[in-house]
């Protein structure tokens, strides 16, 4: 095809597009998400995080919450987690719950007493990651992670099992609905490094166009509901 030819089938798509405008509407709710859930949003965010790989369960309250995480615990036998300061796992008592199972319990805190090259040890020594998150997404399964002092992004990204333990206040129908919310997820002390959506287990298919699983990430992927 010639110069002019081209430009000539340009200009006749461009003018086709012009016959179609788009016109803006301000009748609509502003905090109105476009998504229909139809499932609970709960139940509908744990079959989409399932569809993508992950592992999800919507428990009645923080006791049955500590119970899934002992079972998780049984089933990887972690000697070590790399956890976030977060008020869900304080409400959890996370803490204590280490203390019991006997697991260490690695948090940034106390990794400030250590040197560079003993963080970077603790760090990558970690056999499970134990999160909260900022919110939640029911349409695509993905949790929003608001990063700072305490809610660190390597606790979902270095072990090779990551748990969020999460509220049912969280979660947002939709995108939308999520950004909406963006603002009031900055901490006190300022804005978060920056926010991550994870959706599923760490994949890659770049490798002979097969799709790989934890290649960049934790290869497990759980998160806990608590419905109350």
């Amino acid at each position: 095809m010639n110069r002019d030819a081209f430009l000539a089938r340009v200009r006749t798509a461009a003018e086709s597009g012009r016959r179609y405008p788009v016109h803006v509407r301000n009748d609509l709710e502003r905090r109105q998400g476009y998504a229909d859930m139809g499932l609970d949003l709960a139940q509908r965010y744990v079959q989409e995080m399932t569809a993508v790989g992950g592992r999800g369960i919507v428990v009645a309250d923080l006791a049955a919450a500590r119970a899934e995480l002992v079972k998780l615990f049984r089933s990887y036998e972690p000697r070590s987690a790399l956890c976030w300061k977060h008020p869900t796992l304080e409400r959890l008592g996370l803490a204590e719950l280490l203390a019991t199972e006997r697991i260490e319990r690695i948090d940034f805190d106390a990794a400030q007493l250590l040197s560079r090259d003993a963080q970077r040890a603790k760090f990558l020594s970690a056999d499970l990651g134990i999160t909260g998150a900022s919110a939640v997404v029911a349409e695509t399964g993905s949790l929003v992670m608001a990063h700072g002092p305490r809610t660190e992004r390597l606790a979902s990204l270095l072990p090779p099992v990551h748990a969020a333990i999460v509220e049912r206040s969280q979660i947002a129908a939709d995108l939308f609905d999520v950004f909406e919310r963006l603002p009031a997820l900055a901490d006190p002390a300022g804005p978060p490094s920056n926010v991550t959506f994870i959706t599923g287990p760490s994949k890659t298919g770049d490798i002979e166009m097969r799709l790989v699983t934890g290649v960049h990430g934790p290869g497990k992927f759980h998160v806990i509901v608590v419905d109350a």
